[in-house]
C-alpha cells in the first residue's frame, strides 16, 4: 500500500468512513416522490484526496479478498452500484463545489505472488526492479477519470509512451491516452454514470415500496443469481416452468441512436465527445432523461 501511495500524490483521507446519520459523511438522499425519501447508508473502506490550486480531487478504493473489475453490464443491471455510490456520498456532501472524482478502484489485498520461471531469474533482478514487478502483479483495477491533470497526480512518475506500474493506464507516445489499454472515463462520461447509479438506487427503493417481490433472478451472459444461492428450497425457481422466468441483464447497444454525447452540460475533451464507453454512456444518458436526473448530484 505504502508503495502505491509513494507512486502518486492522492494521500488518505481516512479509512472505512462512514456516510449516514452521525457519521463522517451525510446519508445520500434519494426522493421517491413528494412523501417518500429514502435515506443510503454506508462505510467507505478508503477516501484518498489530492489538492492542487483550486482543484481537489477523489479516490475512492474498496478492498477485495480477489480479483474484481467494474462491469459495466453489472452496473447497468443494478448489480455493482456500490463504489459510484460512495463517490456520490462525498461529491454530494461538499459544500464548496471544489470536489472532483478522480478514479473509483478495487484493491485485491491478497497481493498477488511473482511468477517467476527459475531462482536466477529471480536472483537477475534488482530490488527496484522486482519492485516495480511486484507493483504491477497488484495493479489497481476500476475506472479512472480521463483528465491529463487527475491522470498526473495518480501516477506521477507516468509519462508519454508508457504505462502506469500502479493503475491500468498506459499513454502514447504523443501524452495522450492509450484508450483501449486503459479504463478510463471523460469526466462528463463519468458524471453521467454517478447520475445513473443514483436513478438506479431509486428505482430499486421504489419497487421494494410498491411490493414488487416477483421470483425473477437475474441472470448475465452464463452466471445468473441462483448459482450459488442458499435460499433455492425457499423460492423454488424453477426457469422450465412457464410462469417463472430470469431477469436477463444486457445493455441495449444495437440502437445507434444512443451512441450520443453525456448529459452533462460541460464541454466534452475529446473532438467527438466519444469515448471508450461511448456507447454505453449513451444508452445511460438516455436512461438518466427517462429518470428526471441529469446531473451527476
Amino acid at each position: 500500500m505504502s508503495k502505491q501511495i509513494d507512486k502518486g500524490h492522492f494521500e488518505p483521507r481516512g479509512f472505512e468512513l462512514s456516510f449516514g446519520f452521525n457519521s463522517a459523511y451525510p446519508p445520500l438522499k434519494l426522493d421517491l416522490d413528494e412523501t417518500r425519501r429514502v435515506n443510503i447508508i454506508g462505510k467507505i473502506d478508503r477516501l484518498d484526496t489530492c489538492k492542487n490550486g483550486d482543484r481537489e480531487f477523489v479516490r475512492i478504493i474498496d478492498y477485495k479478498s480477489s480479483a474484481k473489475e467494474i462491469d459495466l453490464t453489472s452496473l447497468y443491471g443494478g448489480l455493482q452500484l456500490q463504489l459510484f455510490m460512495y463517490m456520490n456520498a462525498v461529491i454530494n456532501a461538499d459544500k464548496t463545489g471544489k470536489l472532483e472524482p478522480a478514479a473509483v478502484l478495487y484493491s485485491n489485498f491478497s497481493n498477488k505472488d511473482l511468477d517467476m520461471p527459475g531462482l536466477a531469474d529471480g536472483l537477475a533482478l534488482s530490488d527496484e526492479d522486482l519492485e516495480k514487478k511486484l507493483l504491477r502483479e497488484n495493479k489497481f483495477s476500476g475506472l479512472i477519470v480521463n483528465d491529463k491533470e487527475i491522470m498526473g497526480h495518480l501516477d506521477k512518475d507516468l509519462g508519454a509512451g508508457a504505462s502506469s506500474d500502479i493503475l491500468k493506464l498506459e499513454l502514447k507516445a504523443d501524452g495522450s491516452v492509450y484508450e483501449s489499454r486503459t479504463t478510463s472515463m471523460y469526466p462528463e462520461e463519468f458524471d453521467t454514470v454517478r447520475t445513473y447509479v443514483m436513478n438506479k438506487s431509486r428505482e430499486i427503493c421504489q419497487d421494494i415500496y410498491d411490493g414488487k417481490i416477483d421470483i425473477s433472478p437475474y441472470r448475465k451472459g452464463t452466471s445468473n443469481a441462483c448459482s450459488y444461492c442458499e435460499y433455492k428450497s425457499v423460492c423454488q425457481f424453477d426457469p422450465s416452468m412457464k410462469t417463472n422466468s430470469y431477469r436477463d441483464i444486457e445493455i441495449p447497444l444495437g440502437d445507434k441512436s444512443n451512441k450520443c454525447k453525456p448529459d452533462s452540460g460541460k464541454k466534452a475533451a475529446k473532438k467527438d465527445g466519444l469515448g471508450r464507453y461511448s456507447d454505453i454512456i449513451g444508452v445511460l444518458a438516455k436512461k438518466n432523461k427517462e429518470g428526471g436526473l441529469t446531473s451527476g448530484d
